[in-house]
């Protein structure tokens, strides 16, 4: 049986801390690689950074086309009636 280094390692340290897997990989796996703001999709996929490009107006157009009732991601917050959380502040 061919167990990597990585693997080793990982075995080695579920041993020694005794710990159940569950716990072990909240405790020690690394963070995950996206995490989602609302005002960063909004300035990068909202209508007005579409509006900016001619690849993004090519999208707004094709979506307006295809009959699609969010265009854009900045018509989800519209459809909702709520603006998002400057937590920034």
């Amino acid at each position: 049986m061919f167990i990597a280094k990585n693997q080793k390692f990982y075995l080695f340290t579920i041993k020694c801390y005794n710990l159940p897997v569950a716990i072990f990989n909240l405790l020690f796996m690394p963070k995950r690689t996206y995490q989602p703001k609302k005002l960063r999709r909004l300035k990068k996929l909202g209508y007005r950074a579409r509006k900016k490009t001619k690849a993004g107006r090519r999208i707004i157009k094709r979506r307006i086309t295809k009959g699609r009732r969010k265009v854009t991601v900045s018509d989800e917050f519209r459809l909702i009636g709520k603006k998002p959380k400057n937590r920034n502040r």
